[in-house]
């Protein structure tokens, strides 16, 4: 069949806007943000993508990896990057990065910016391990900003320490399942 090759065969850039999205929700951060470079109809719909998983594959880090980091500082960058893409609201923001030693600086910017962003589900674990008494470990302090998020209706927290502070009357939109 001749022509069959030609210009019309780049039938994935055509498909319709919401199954595209679709797409990107199924891929890793890393490798949606990379499907902007297609086409015209990838940037945009990576610019706006509303749920943001950030997990190992986003890390490319063994867990042995992570815990020798002093600082995941870095990484926490590139997460806060990603974060200034999408134009709209994101409403899904995920971290489950095993061993990730958060950046207290970075992850309350983070959090301030999900915020303004109308984030509706919140999923942050910072240890998939056990301290020396067989409990689930501490690794990391929820910044005091997620307090401020008020719109959110589903938050999962795992491996975090937090104290409310004394204004905080609570989440009115949590679901609880």
């Amino acid at each position: 069949m001749k022509g069959s090759c030609g210009s019309n065969a780049d039938r994935i850039s055509n498909l319709p806007r919401d199954v595209m999205q679709l797409i990107l929700t199924f891929l890793p951060v890393k490798d949606a943000a990379k499907t902007a470079t297609l086409s015209k109809q990838w940037r945009e719909n990576w610019r706006a993508n509303t749920q943001l998983v950030f997990d190992r594959d986003f890390s490319r880090m063994s867990k042995t990896e992570l815990y020798a980091l002093h600082s995941s500082k870095p990484l926490m960058l590139e997460i806060f990057k990603a974060l200034l893409v999408p134009d709209g609201p994101i409403t899904k923001f995920e971290l489950i990065i095993p061993g990730l030693k958060p950046s207290p600086d970075i992850m309350d910017l983070i959090v301030v910016y999900l915020s303004k962003k109308h984030v509706q589900e919140f999923l942050l674990a910072f240890s998939h391990h056990l301290d020396d008494d067989g409990y689930p470990a501490i690794d990391g302090k929820v910044p005091p900003a997620l307090f401020s998020a008020r719109q959110l209706n589903c938050l999962k927290l795992h491996g975090c320490e937090f104290t409310a502070p004394s204004w905080f009357l609570g989440f009115s939109n949590l679901t609880f399942s």
